[in-house]
């Protein structure tokens, strides 16, 4: 009986690291996008806003919330998604992307330039950033 709780505790531990996501722009920005094309701004498929503005990625991939992100949402391993980043920023195809060491940092950084967009923890939503899109 110990085993079965014990395992339990753990299986719902494990759950509860996989956060639900915002993705996120600043609270002036006026895009839309659609579940589909985040999934390609985030692995460099998709590079312009629908008005023709270049995209600015803003990422956490050293976070749990990053980690989570990209392999769940984005079905790809950090280290790999760093790869295709890496590869099209040197092929001049695509500018770096803003790293952020935490959700705030996120935060601020979306509301510097209407162009960027990041993902954070859905719980940390607040009157500073506009949301685009939850993800479970």
């Amino acid at each position: 009986m110990k085993i079965i709780i014990f395992m339990l505790i753990i299986f719902f531990s494990l759950h509860s690291l996989e956060a639900r996501i915002a993705i996120v722009i600043g609270k002036n920005s006026t895009h839309t996008i659609n579940k589909n094309d985040i999934k390609k701004i985030f692995i460099g498929e998709k590079q312009n806003w629908a008005n023709g503005n270049k995209v600015i990625v803003v990422t956490q991939y050293n976070t749990i919330t990053g980690k989570s992100f990209s392999k769940h949402y984005l079905n790809i391993e950090v280290y790999k998604l760093l790869l295709i980043w890496e590869k099209l920023v040197l092929s001049g195809q695509i500018n770096r992307q803003i790293k952020c060491k935490d959700d705030d940092d996120v935060k601020q950084e979306v509301n510097k330039h209407k162009d960027r967009v990041g993902y954070i923890d859905a719980s940390k939503v607040d009157g500073s950033v506009k949301v685009l899109l939850y993800i479970n």
